[in-house]
C-alpha cells in the first residue's frame, strides 16, 4: 500500500496533533481512521466509514466513485479505496503498532494513487505517535533507524564503486516509492516503481532495471522500524539453507508465532518445484529447520500447497513427478520456500488476468497479463495466491490472483 498523495482530500496542509474520540476502554482502528479523516476534512471517507462502506446520497461529493471499505478490527487494519471519474484509483490504508512502553502506539497511514495504466503515480507514508493518556495522535517523522536510500533497492555488487556512492547519496523521500502495511504481522514492505523515475543518462537505465530488488523491509523493533536491505535477507536465507538446523532465526520465529491456518489439511493450490540449484531442493520439517528430504534436480516435482507462513509453504506429504509413483514423506510437516515454487497462468485463450494489491477482486489492480506466464509463490489464502512475475524487460511485478487461474503442472495444461 502507500500513502497520502498531496493532492487528495486536503492532505497537503500542515499536519497537526489529532484528538481521538472513542467509546470503551481503548480506541480501535475505526476510531483512528475517523479522527484522521476528520482532521483532513475528508467528508467522503467519513461518510463511507460511518455508513458501513456505502456512501449516502446527501453527503457524497461525487468527486470519487465506487468506494471500497475493508475493516479488520481484530488485526487493527483499515483499507479505503475511492476510484475517481478520471480513471485514477486512490487507496488509503491505516494500521497501528503497540509500543513496548505500553503507553503509546505508532499509527501508520499509506496512500497509493494508481493511474489507468496500473502504474503508481506516487506513494507516501505518514506516521503519528498516539499517547494513551492524552488521547492525541501527534505527527512524527518516519521512525526508522536510518533514512531509506536508493541503495536499499538494488544488488550493489552489480554497480561500480562510483555508482554505488550515488545510490547511497540519494536519501529522503524517493519518488515512485509505495508501501505495503502489514495486514498480519508487524513489518512494512517498501516498493520502488522505477519507470519514469530514472530520467538522467548517468543513472544507467539498464543496470537500474535489471538489478532492482523486490523491496527493503522496515522491521518493527518495538518503538519504530529498522531498515533491512533485501539482499541482507537473502544472505540470511542462504545461510539458513546451508546450516539447515532449528537454531536459525526463521525456525525460532516459526516456533514462537506459527498457528495452523488449515487444520483440515485441505489442498489450496498445486505448484511445481522451480529450483535452479543442481544440488536439489530441500524439504524441511519447519521453515529454516531440519531437512527431511532433498528432491532431485533431475526430476520435475509437483506438490500440493496446504498453507503459507512468511514466504514458506507447507506442502502435502505425497510428491509427484508425473511419471513414476509419488514419494510419500509420511508427515504433514513438510515446508518449502515459496521462491522455489512455480506455476503458470491458465489464460490459454489470451484472457486478460488482473493481479491485485490484495486478495480481493475489488482491490487495486497492480498489473495485468494477456498471455500465459510463469509465476513464483509469495503467499496464499484458501482462494488467492500472492505471486511474483518477471516481465520481458526483467522487471519483477507482484500481485494477488485467484488460484483457479494458476496451473501447477509443468507437463501439460490444466483443465
Amino acid at each position: 500500500m502507500a500513502l497520502l498523495l498531496f493532492a487528495f482530500a486536503g492532505i497537503s496542509r500542515e499536519r497537526k496533533p489529532i484528538t481521538v474520540e472513542y467509546k470503551g476502554d481503548r480506541p480501535n482502528i475505526v476510531d483512528f481512521a475517523r479522527a484522521y479523516f476528520s482532521a483532513i476534512e475528508d467528508d467522503d471517507a467519513l461518510d463511507v466509514i460511518n455508513n458501513g462502506g456505502k456512501p449516502t446520497v446527501s453527503k457524497w461529493s461525487g468527486e470519487f466513485e465506487n468506494p471500497v471499505l475493508e475493516i479488520d478490527r481484530a488485526n487493527g487494519y483499515l483499507h479505503y479505496v475511492a476510484g475517481s471519474s478520471s480513471d485514477i484509483t486512490h487507496a488509503t490504508d491505516i494500521t497501528y503498532w503497540n509500543c513496548t512502553d505500553k503507553q503509546h502506539k505508532i499509527i501508520g497511514l499509506t496512500y497509493l494513487s494508481i493511474g489507468c495504466c496500473s502504474a503508481p503515480l506516487m506513494g507516501e507514508i505518514q506516521f503519528y505517535r498516539y499517547n494513551n493518556q492524552t488521547k492525541t495522535m501527534t505527527p512524527i517523522d518516519p521512525p526508522y533507524d536510518r533514512p531509506l536510500v536508493l541503495a536499499d533497492y538494488y544488488l550493489l555488487d552489480k554497480f561500480t564503486e562510483q555508482e554505488q556512492k550515488k545510490l547511497y547519496d540519494e536519501e529522503g523521500i524517493i519518488d515512485y516509492t509505495y508501501y505495503e502495511l502489514p495486514k498480519n504481522g508487524k513489518d512494512i514492505m517498501a516498493c520502488l516503481d522505477s519507470d519514469g523515475f530514472y530520467d538522467e543518462d548517468d543513472y544507467l537505465h539498464d543496470k537500474i532495471e535489471k538489478n532492482l530488488l523486490e523491496f527493503p523491509v522496515l522491521k518493527w523493533n518495538g518503538n519504530g522500524f529498522t531498515v533491512i536491505r533485501q539482499n541482507s535477507l537473502l544472505h540470511e536465507t542462504n545461510a539458513i539453507e546451508e546450516r539447515g538446523d532449528s537454531s536459525s532465526t526463521t525456525a525460532k520465529r516459526f516456533k514462537a508465532e506459527y498457528v495452523n491456518q488449515n487444520p483440515r489439511n485441505e489442498v489450496i493450490a498445486i505448484a511445481y518445484i522451480a529450483d535452479p540449484d543442481p544440488n536439489g531442493t530441500n524439504v524441511r520439517e519447519i521453515p529454516g529447520g531440519k531437512v527431511i528430504k532433498v528432491l532431485s534436480y533431475d526430476a520435475s516435482w509437483i506438490v500440493d500447497l496446504r498453507e503459507a507462513w512468511n514466504g514458506w509453504f507447507r506442502i502435502g506429504p505425497e510428491i509427484d513427478t508425473g511419471e513414476a509413483d509419488p514419494i510419500d514423506l509420511k508427515t504433514t510437516n513438510c515446508w518449502v520456500h515459496g521462491s522455489l515454487l512455480g506455476a503458470i497462468t491458465r489464460n490459454y485463450g489470451d484472457e486478460v488476468l488482473k493481479f491485485h494489491a490484495k486478495p480481493d477482486s475489488k482491490s487495486t489492480v497492480n498489473f495485468t497479463v494477456s498471455n500465459v506466464v510463469g509465476v513464483k509463490f509469495l503467499d496464499a489464502t484458501m482462494e488467492w495466491a500472492k505471486v511474483s512475475y518477471t516481465d520481458s524487460d526483467g522487471k519483477k511485478l507482484i500481485g494477488w490472483i485467484e488460484i483457479e487461474w494458476l496451473c501447477g503442472n509443468p507437463y501439460t495444461t490444466c483443465p
